[in-house]
């Protein structure tokens, strides 16, 4: 999803919200849903897409996620920049645990749930 030109500032403090925010407000574009709140915060802003789309298709959300840990993995030499990257991506993702019209979708213990991933490759 994440589009040629975008910048991916996952290594920089608070690029990684700033990156989800640019891949939600595309979500949105992409649903034809009115843009949320420009205060929302990343976590805020997905629960507010899920209930939208859910309101709009009467239907559950299926959220699968990709490389959860890349985020993470790929700064942690640098172990602040690690720890701020998880500690946004465990509030994050706890959204999709708790909204009570999404499913997660998978095999294993902890299933796959995919969302918006600012990574530039390819």
């Amino acid at each position: 999803m994440c589009q040629s030109d975008c910048c991916c500032r996952y290594d920089e403090p608070g690029g990684l919200e700033g990156d989800i925010i640019e891949q939600l407000e595309g979500l949105e574009r992409h649903h034809d849903l009115a843009p949320a709140r420009t205060s929302d915060t990343g976590p805020r802003r997905l629960r507010n897409i899920l209930d939208r789309l859910h309101a709009t298709t009467g239907q559950r959300v299926v959220v699968l996620v990709d490389e959860y840990d890349k985020l993470i993995l790929d700064v942690i030499d640098k172990p602040e920049m690690a720890t701020e990257n998880r500690d946004y991506l465990r509030g994050f993702y706890g959204i999709i645990s708790t909204c009570c019209c999404s499913t997660s979708a998978g095999s294993g213990s902890t299933g796959s749930r995919r969302i918006p991933r600012p990574s530039c490759s390819g």
